[in-house]
């Protein structure tokens, strides 16, 4: 008997399968938000205390807040748990495995499939067998009557709309006549256990929902004050970027940032003074950040 586990920390929520029975079961537990690394080993208590059996895989969906430190901690205390693999998925990935796993939808190479949660179009193509996103735009369903296609990257093959924006589907048929509709409820720990479930490699079905890691947030790489470095969001992961660089005296601190207010992913490093380096900034598929030089 084997467990394959989804997780979402923020929420408080997990996701059980039990390959024995094929069956899931939604658990919750003490929220583990961005700085509560201390609960981290007490989640995976509770999910040891549930699944009695062998650990198999995790799929954990971390907002794009959850720093280098507690993401580490995630993978390690899992492991020490018993989990054979840990990976972290982003918010919008999570939306796409709920989302395209419902609607009955097996995407081709080639199919634009646009998902849609509030106010936001997410929009993800599939290439070479595994989904990429492509980016989001804003309110495109929000008029009824009128929708602005300017933003498509192409006309969506299927449009996923969450179960309580079913009244839009009326609009999408007059509008794109030969594109799906369908319809999803999300649910942060059942996207998660998907992706476990795709490491585990254990449905064939799933196969098809497929995707490349992508970075959930814009990331600046500074000396100093002086600016780099800079990785955008939704680039793929995994992603390396090198520079030969001269450090002055009054630069010798390496940070890595992200966010409007200069949020720290990593700080304080210090870099030898009037030498000249190659500094290597690498980004793994669990959106952790690496520094060598």
């Amino acid at each position: 008997m084997v467990f394959h586990v989804g997780i979402a920390p923020l929420c408080g929520e997990m996701a059980i399968y039990n390959t024995t029975n094929l069956r899931t079961k939604i658990y919750d537990f003490r929220e583990v938000g961005i700085n509560n690394g201390e609960l981290i080993e007490g989640m995976y208590k509770r999910i040891k205390s549930i699944a009695k059996g062998e650990l198999g895989y995790a799929g954990i969906c971390l907002g794009s807040s959850y720093g280098n430190e507690i993401r580490q901690k995630f993978i390690k205390h899992g492991l020490e748990c018993g989990f054979k693999k840990i990976e972290i998925i982003d918010w919008e990935t999570q939306m796409y495995l709920n989302a395209i796993s419902q609607s009955g939808y097996q995407p081709k190479n080639g199919d634009t499939i646009c998902v849609l949660n509030g106010k936001l179009c997410h929009f993800w193509e599939k290439c070479n067998g595994k989904s990429e996103y492509r980016g989001s735009a804003n309110g495109i369903f929000n008029d009824k009557t009128e929708i602005d296609k300017s933003d498509f990257i192409k006309d969506p093959n299927v449009i996923i709309f969450e179960a309580e924006d079913e009244n839009q589907s009326d609009t999408i048929e007059k509008i794109f006549p030969q594109c799906l509709a369908a319809f999803y409820e999300n649910n942060e720990s059942m996207g998660a256990l998907i992706k476990a479930r795709l490491m585990a490699n254990d449905n064939e079905n799933a196969l098809d929902f497929d995707f490349c890691p992508k970075l959930d947030r814009n990331l600046s790489v500074k000396v100093g004050e002086r600016k780099i470095m800079e990785f955008e969001a939704s680039t793929l992961l995994p992603l390396k970027k090198s520079i030969k660089l001269k450090v002055e005296e009054n630069e010798s601190i390496f940070s890595v940032v992200f966010g409007y207010f200069n949020d720290r992913i990593l700080d304080a490093i210090k870099l030898p003074i009037n030498k000249e380096i190659d500094l290597s900034v690498e980004i793994d598929t669990n959106g952790i950040v690496f520094v060598k030089f």
